[in-house]
């Protein structure tokens, strides 16, 4: 018994990787929107050899009906070359292809071997939503003349009719194959309305981090960091709550850059961000305020703690090796400007302008360390 369950198991695996495999025939080195949809087809082609391998069932074990049987085998071949099309970078044909042969198969099923009232030529149906489904965007010749065939020969179908089937069904018989017919339309349009409506969720969300957050960095851009900045002052305001903001700035950057190159330089912010990200709290927020500067908001945090926390940054920041080469690294610092908010800093504007005046004042005083801002900061300026 535990043998038959192990394998069974690896028969299972097995399977699951060879259908992978079949999905993925032609997907290399694609941009991955394309990818997806080729992937999709050469599914959709799998599936429609297992429908079509079922009616081929029906077709010799209940009908009896050899030639159709061998038929319907024919058409389950055609659908196959599909994935070879696919395999051999043959993208747009094997989509055409797939396609066309449906159009044929069903054709001849509803107008040929048996009658409209089969419910056969409701698959045209499918090639709306399926050419817009398996199609890019720049093959609009393919995809229009596809529909446009589909349509007309839903029409014909449906008006037409066949007055001498080559297998006369009994009416039982041709209800079986229609209500099989409307069940697999409704569940592949569900299936293709799944995967239009997942294709949407994930462009949306991808938008929305696009949106929110540093391209280079992986922490939140500037624009997100006013928008959460904001809610959090607000909030902050309502409630009475303790609320700081500190200012980063990476100490002579433009030499990094000038010195080591932009990609040494690109790479070092990179890390900091990650520095950053580990040693603060879920609830903290970190942004890119732009170049060399980062901004964290630190929620339910006085001025006292604030500074702990800064220092602790600091640290944790010369610590951390950025690699040139295999042979060469380099260490880099931080200056903090500290700002907590109260009546002075109504606004987070306001808050991010007093934390910068307290920057000015740590790289003044040497770069790598941190300064709280003071309302002397304020008049020392004026006076200069």
């Amino acid at each position: 018994m535990y043998f038959n369950l192990v394998r069974n198991y690896v028969l299972d695996k097995l399977s699951m990787k060879r259908l992978k495999q079949l999905m993925l025939l032609g997907t290399q080195d694609m941009v991955k929107s394309n990818a997806e949809k080729l992937k999709i087809t050469n599914l959709v082609a799998l599936v429609t050899c297992v429908i079509a391998s079922l009616y081929t069932s029906y077709f010799y074990f209940v009908l009896g009906q050899n030639k159709l049987t061998l038929l319907n085998i024919g058409f389950v071949f055609s659908y196959g070359i599909t994935l070879y099309l696919s395999a051999k970078g043959f993208v747009c044909a094997a989509k055409s292809w797939f396609l066309s042969v449906l159009m044929v198969h069903i054709f001849i099923l509803t107008l040929v071997v048996f009658t409209p009232a089969a419910g056969f030529h409701f698959y045209y149906l499918l090639l709306p939503p399926g050419v817009l489904l398996l199609f890019e965007d720049k093959d609009n010749l393919a995809k229009n003349t596809l529909m446009f065939t589909g349509v007309v020969l839903f029409f014909i179908c449906d008006l037409l009719g066949n007055s001498s089937p080559l297998i006369a069904l009994t009416a039982d018989a041709e209800k079986a194959l229609f209500l099989s017919t409307i069940f697999v339309v409704m569940v592949e349009v569900y299936f293709i309305m799944l995967i239009f409506s997942r294709a949407i969720a994930r462009n949306e969300a991808r938008l929305q981090e696009l949106a929110t957050l540093d391209v280079l960095t992986g922490v939140k851009n500037r624009r997100s960091f006013i928008e959460l900045g904001e809610a959090l002052i607000a909030r902050t305001q309502r409630y009475q709550r303790p609320l700081t903001l500190l200012l980063f700035d990476v100490d002579h950057f433009k030499r990094i850059n000038d010195t080591h190159g932009h990609l040494i330089g690109d790479k070092a912010l990179k890390i900091i961000a990650q520095t950053l990200e580990k040693n603060l709290r879920s609830s903290d927020t970190i942004a890119r305020y732009g170049g060399e500067e980062f901004v964290v908001l630190l929620p339910e945090t006085k001025s006292g703690e604030a500074i702990k926390l800064a220092n602790h940054l600091i640290d944790k920041i010369q610590q951390v090796n950025i690699n040139i080469d295999q042979d060469t690294s380099i260490h880099c610092t931080v200056s903090i400007g500290l700002a907590e908010f109260n009546e002075a800093t109504p606004s987070l504007m306001a808050l991010v302008h007093c934390a910068d005046i307290a920057l000015y004042q740590a790289k003044k005083l040497g770069r790598n360390q941190v300064v709280t801002y003071t309302d002397r900061f304020e008049d020392s300026i004026k006076t200069c």
